[in-house]
């Protein structure tokens, strides 16, 4: 069940956002990254742990999550690296939950939260398995359910990006990223800037609106299909990083 970009996601993401945010945000933390084997539900906890013993009401926090996900009685899962599909039920358990995600979210205590989701149905996956069909690499598969992650932010209160809605596939293999964070990425570069814009920052309705874009563009091009991503919106646009080359205080070039 394991994914070959996730990895490659999370490193390539952390790693623009802590450099971009350089000249927006007085401190920037070192991000926590658990890759692969690391993932686990009882590390990613640890991790929430030590993040809300320094986070400040006024900080900035992101959460990226790339792997699998499944929608279950209209609610989301995130599968941890260590999860293993016997049937539903037990792959359910040993999910972090919507409920364990908004309890572990609940512990950081900032008004201005962004939770990133590049994840995929493991239900979709144990359905082609059981069949005996091969499932191919580049699928992401489906986030699950739309309603499942109107949940998740109705529960969490925080800005959400998805990867897509409802049972559309989440597709990886381009640039040896998922596609939708390879759109993240590019939009961070500063693509996302609104034309005319003189301003060096880089906000997440900025972002969201180039992911939107871009991100059914290549799926179409390069696969005949169209990805779309969700958007769900819970308070105000902030800023999230300065554009690449706008690493002075203020993004100033």
């Amino acid at each position: 069940m394991h994914l070959k970009f996730a990895g490659n996601d999370a490193k390539a993401l952390s790693t623009r956002l802590q450099q971009q945010a350089q000249g927006l945000y007085r401190t920037v933390h070192t991000p926590v990254v658990l890759l692969d084997q690391d993932a686990t539900a009882d590390k990613i906890e640890q991790a929430f742990d030590g993040i809300a013993k320094r986070i400040e009401p006024n900080d900035v926090f992101v959460l990226f999550m790339a792997g699998h996900g499944m929608a279950w009685q209209g609610d989301y899962h995130f599968i941890p690296w260590e999860a293993l599909y016997e049937n539903t039920e037990t792959l359910v358990k040993a999910s972090l939950s919507q409920e364990k995600l908004a309890a572990l979210l609940k512990r950081i205590p900032t008004s201005k939260s962004l939770i990133i989701l590049d994840s995929c149905s493991a239900g979709q996956l144990a359905a082609d398995f059981a069949e005996g069909k091969q499932f191919a690499m580049l699928t992401r598969g489906n986030i699950g359910d739309k309603s499942a992650i109107d949940r998740l932010m109705r529960a969490t209160g925080r800005y959400v990006l998805a990867a897509t809605t409802e049972k559309d596939f989440a597709l990886e293999g381009h640039d040896q990223h998922g596609v939708f964070t390879w759109a993240l990425l590019e939009g961070l570069k500063g693509h996302a800037s609104r034309a005319g814009s003189n301003d060096g920052s880089i906000s997440l309705d900025e972002l969201a609106d180039y992911v939107r874009a871009e991100v059914p563009r290549i799926t179409q091009q390069k696969w005949g299909f169209e990805q779309i991503p969700m958007r769900l919106i819970q308070g105000d646009s902030f800023p999230i990083a300065c554009k690449a080359g706008f690493d002075k205080p203020g993004c100033k070039p």
